[in-house]
């Protein structure tokens, strides 16, 4: 049975959205006869893959260190961590039917990764599931730049510890590129999460029998969907929506992050949201995940405050801290809409939530400046969106998801169809088996 081999550096406690990645491989392994293998950090509680799937513990804490310094030096460690720890892998397992998925593909690993092929040569099939724009887009540094915050600003300083040119990146990249065997080029395919992404990335690679796949959605259950007949990824898109059926029941679910979610998932509008939605319609109730709301250090100050505010709110659950797959699965399938009240830095970056609500067809809540609604743009479906990130902008466009409920749902539907066609076409087994 060939083997499907996930390398991945950061698969350690993360829950939700990232785990239900892994599971949704094991679910394609098993629907393709493929075996899967998992290779992760080393405080990863194997208990939350299945049995059936073999786990290496091999990436420590040294793989990912937290240095002072300029990001560019403890880049060069954590790529050495990571090669030592890549070499722990017997790599003379693998056939010539296996496939090697190397994931968690950012700046802190590429450059092992590339080392790691140099060294081993191998006569398998390699996927690369890269970071696109995340990594070869540094918006946020140019952003202050434009703004006129000086050298000697201390924001300016902490984003530089943090921020790594583009030119670095791309020759990072370049590298691992480079590293692709040119008798064994037709083995690798790489694999980018972003839609449209920077021409400057692809580029980089100069053989051009690597193939670029974009994969979209990686979600572990397989629903039911709306149009199994649909043959094309165009729709025809109404320019009047029809107003939802007054009795209703709506439910609104919204996901936070960890403890610096609010600084660009919009933790801190969530309250006034709620409370401005819940003047205008009756008969909803709200889903609210909060990331981190517990750690070590407990709770920050405006953590707390919206808390306590979200506890007066009658018709509305709180998750604190972490979600399971399970729970984050339940979550986001149990709801009718899903607010995705996100800042500045989605304009250049996809969302994995809205990836899988896409996948589910729920209808989702944008930022109308981002790549998720340029997403639902490029294949002619409208979307509630909003303009200005505050409370009143995106409680507007809650409002206008509300009131025209059943049209959102019919163009989140159509996506649906749309990402189940493609994730049929591009997941990594069915790549590489019709190539």
């Amino acid at each position: 049975m060939p083997v499907l081999h996930v390398i991945d550096p950061l698969l350690i406690n993360q829950g939700g959205h990232y785990l239900s990645q892994h599971l949704a491989l094991w679910n394609l392994c098993q629907s393709k006869g493929y075996g899967m293998r998992s290779y992760t950090h080393v405080d990863f509680d194997s208990s939350l893959l299945p049995a059936d799937v073999p786990v290496e513990k091999i990436f420590g804490n040294s793989d990912i260190p937290e240095m002072p310094g300029h990001y560019c030096v403890e880049l060069g460690v954590s790529n050495v961590k990571c090669f030592e720890a890549l070499m722990r892998i017997d790599h003379t397992r693998f056939t010539a039917q296996d496939i090697v998925f190397l994931t968690s593909m950012t700046a802190s690993r590429v450059v092992a990764y590339g080392q790691w092929l140099r060294h081993c040569n191998l006569d398998t099939r390699v996927g690369i599931y890269a970071t696109v724009s995340a990594e070869l887009e540094d918006t946020q540094a140019r952003n202050i730049r434009r703004s006129g915050v000086g050298l000697s600003d201390a924001s300016f300083d902490a984003l530089e510890n943090v921020v790594v040119t583009n030119d670095v990146k791309r020759s990072m990249y370049r590298y691992l590129f480079d590293s692709i065997p040119d008798a064994k080029a037709s083995n690798y395919k790489v694999f980018y999460e972003e839609p449209f992404p920077n021409r400057g990335f692809l580029d980089l690679c100069q053989n051009s029998d690597v193939s670029f796949i974009y994969l979209h959605s990686m979600y572990q259950r397989m629903p039911k969907f709306a149009r199994q007949d649909e043959k094309n990824e165009t729709t025809i898109k109404t320019t009047t929506p029809p107003k939802t059926k007054a009795n209703t029941t709506i439910n609104i679910a919204y996901l936070g992050s960890g403890g610096v979610g609010h600084n660009n998932k919009g933790q801190h509008l969530v309250a006034d949201i709620v409370n401005a939605i819940n003047r205008r319609h009756q008969g909803l109730s709200y889903s609210i995940q909060l990331g981190a709301a517990n750690g070590d250090t407990g709770p920050g100050s405006w953590q707390t405050t919206l808390f306590e505010r979200l506890e007066k709110i009658q018709n509305l659950v709180i998750h604190s801290g972490m979600l399971t797959c399970n729970e984050y699965c339940d979550l986001i399938e149990s709801a009718s809409i899903v607010l995705l009240p996100y800042g500045p830095r989605y304009r250049h970056i996809m969302s994995g939530i809205f990836d899988d609500c896409l996948f589910l067809g729920k209808v989702c809540v944008i930022p109308s400046q981002s790549k998720m609604a340029l997403w639902m743009e490029r294949h002619n479906l409208d979307c509630p969106t909003f303009k200005m990130w505050d409370a009143y902008g995106v409680s507007a466009a809650l409002d206008q998801a509300i009131l025209h409920y059943d049209f959102y749902k019919t163009q989140f539907s159509a996506a649906q169809n749309i990402c189940h066609q493609r994730w049929e076409r591009t997941n990594p087994i069915s790549v590489f088996d019709n190539a």
